[in-house]
């Protein structure tokens, strides 16, 4: 049976689709428990297949259809999914998931971390076709994030607890990041979100001239390790979550330095034992509120510590801060060097640690916070990192010291008429100072913002550059967003930053904002800068036609030629293809 469009609301429910076989009713439980991004991506094309659905795309042309193909046949376990699903695409923001002209509202968002998925979620409710790309091949990050209460309730609102059942569960208030980023995956394929993995994202190609010279083609995304398909892929907005790496150009980052801060994060293997379960979690201990501890702790261990963290879930988790001359007593750190800009990147070189040191240096620590707080961790066998043939035991240390934030948070670039707006959230927008839990909140916030910046974008009805600016206002106010100082209904909570955000700057630097959208049009920019600076009438439809008359420069010939949708190509052989567009609704 075909597929049956209608897009209003109320007559969503009645979209018509042949019921999944068996075996799609097998994979779909299977995609369901899966513990591993693998399969996860494996199980939910074989979804697709056995129930003769694309594997993905916009949210009206497929969660309908996935919901029809599904949802009766499946056990109560499994449908309650689609019900959460449907309450969260059905807010009023999202107009009925169709803002924007589709032709305009394709989205690439380089990075599946948590802030990336959930970015990604949040276009493709408002009815953008979103593909997201993660170079690596599977989730292994064992490090443990704390949430922040509204995290908690958006999560929530999202379905994660069907997914991971002990999520949130009593007093907890935080997941290790592998089993957030799988149960986000998760949310994102069934909402119709293509995830291609592993998949390394090396840039983006301006628009150029057909061959016949008789089209101009859009804004490509470029791919490396054997996806010269993907580069037909097609886009109007990308979005940077690759981490703190920005991979996007045009972002330039400041440091917001201090003095040195080591940081060193262990993960244990968590059997789940009933002396396990007897440790009780160290929320996070400073050395100006427990002198006594931190200094005990130093003459019986040598182990001299700032703060220390522990939290326990698919491994048992401990994040701390060493100064640095008991690194260099214990032998961790095998040269001193002095706190300079030109030393600060050599002292940590793996060159300069002892490794084994170092993993003695966390276990004491852990074995003696726990001991002394609750009951002593009674193992500290090391959970393993896929890092070399063998793998590696999960002990980092790293500088924290130098954090970076970006200068800006969106930019619009405009070749050959063809606008790509692109934007950075998490970490490479601003990096978290671990200790106090900063990295998901904010990120999460940024991912907010950016879709409300977009949706503005899908509307049309905004100066460009009066989006860019309003970017801005939220971007200056992050580093300085705390759990405690958001507005404190978070079930209210939406991609309108004045539903989160107390306080919303409203001045900016004008001319520092125009340097964000970059033109080849001359008459465009004067367009936009005079509505902008007078503070006049934008009309859309007025933009619109100096975009389409620019374009109509560089056209050789009216002879018409295809032009690949975003999604519509295979990134390669062993990766599935992108869905197919359901015919024009």
């Amino acid at each position: 049976m075909g597929p049956v469009f209608n897009f209003r609301r109320q007559e969503s429910k009645m979209v018509q689709w042949d019921k999944a076989s068996e075996a799609g009713l097998e994979a779909f439980k299977k995609f369901y428990d899966c513990e591993t991004l693998e399969e996860a991506l494996s199980s939910f094309n074989t979804v697709c297949e056995e129930a003769k659905l694309p594997r993905g795309g916009r949210f009206t042309e497929f969660f309908p259809y996935l919901k029809a193909a599904y949802k009766e046949a499946l056990p109560y376990k499994y449908k309650e999914i689609f019900k959460i699903l449907e309450k969260k695409a059905g807010q009023s923001l999202y107009e009925r998931n169709t803002i924007g002209q589709i032709d305009r509202n394709r989205v690439l968002c380089v990075g599946a971390g948590p802030v990336g998925l959930r970015a990604a979620i949040e276009v493709q409710l408002l009815g953008a076709r979103v593909v997201v790309v993660e170079r690596r091949p599977k989730f292994t990050r064992n490090n443990v994030l704390k949430l922040w209460k509204f995290l908690i309730d958006d999560l929530k609102s999202l379905g994660a607890k069907k997914f991971y059942g002990k999520f949130a569960t009593g007093s907890i208030n935080h997941i290790n990041i592998r089993s957030l980023q799988l149960l986000m995956t998760k949310i994102s394929l069934l909402l119709g979100i293509s995830v291609y993995a592993p998949c390394k994202f090396d840039g983006i190609a301006e628009p150029v001239l057909t061959e016949e010279g008789s089209l101009i083609s859009g804004w490509k995304a470029k791919f490396s390790d054997g996806h010269e398909l993907a580069d037909s892929f097609i886009f109007d907005v990308v979005i940077g979550a690759s981490g703190k790496n920005c991979v996007l150009d045009g972002f330039s980052r400041y440091s917001l330095d201090a003095r040195l801060a080591i940081a060193i994060t262990a993960n244990f293997v968590n059997h789940w034992t009933s002396e396990e379960a007897a440790v009780e979690e160290i929320g996070g201990l400073s050395r100006q509120y427990d002198q006594d501890f931190f200094k005990e702790m130093y003459t019986e261990t040598g182990v001299d510590l700032e703060n220390i963290v522990y939290y326990k879930d698919q491994v048992h988790y401990f994040v701390m801060t060493a100064k640095k001359e008991s690194l260099l007593e214990q032998g961790v750190l095998k040269e001193d060097l002095a706190d300079t800009e030109d030393t600060r990147g050599r002292i940590l070189n793996p060159s300069n640690v002892d490794k084994e040191k170092l993993m003695e240096y966390a276990k004491k620590a852990a074995l003696y916070a726990t001991e002394h707080k609750s009951q002593k961790l009674p193992h500290t066998e090391w959970a393993i990192i896929p890092r070399g043939d063998k793998g590696s035991p999960d002990c980092c240390i790293f500088d924290f010291t130098n954090l970076y934030a970006a200068r800006v948070a969106a930019r619009v670039t405009v070749r050959k008429g063809q606008p790509l707006l692109a934007t950075i959230v998490g970490d490479s927008l601003l990096e978290p100072f671990w200790p106090e839990g900063t990295g998901c909140a904010r990120g999460f916030l940024s991912a907010l913002d950016a879709g409300w910046m977009i949706r503005d974008w899908f509307l049309g009805k905004k100066n460009p550059i009066k989006i860019l600016a309003e970017r801005e206002m939220t971007r200056s106010i992050l580093n300085q967003t705390t759990d405690g100082n958001l507005v404190k209904k978070y079930k209210d909570f939406t991609i309108d930053p004045k539903s989160r955000y107390v306080t919303i700057p409203t001045k900016y630097d004008k001319d520092k904002i125009l340097k964000y959208y970059d033109s080849d049009n001359p008459d465009e920019i004067q367009f936009l800068t005079e509505r902008f600076k007078e503070k006049r009438f934008f009309d859309n439809a007025q933009h619109k036609s100096i975009l389409k008359k620019f374009r109509s420069t560089f056209k050789k010939s009216k002879k018409p030629k295809e032009v690949v949708v975003a999604g519509s190509a295979p990134l390669s052989p062993t990766i599935e293809a992108g869905p197919p567009v359901f015919p024009k609704a």
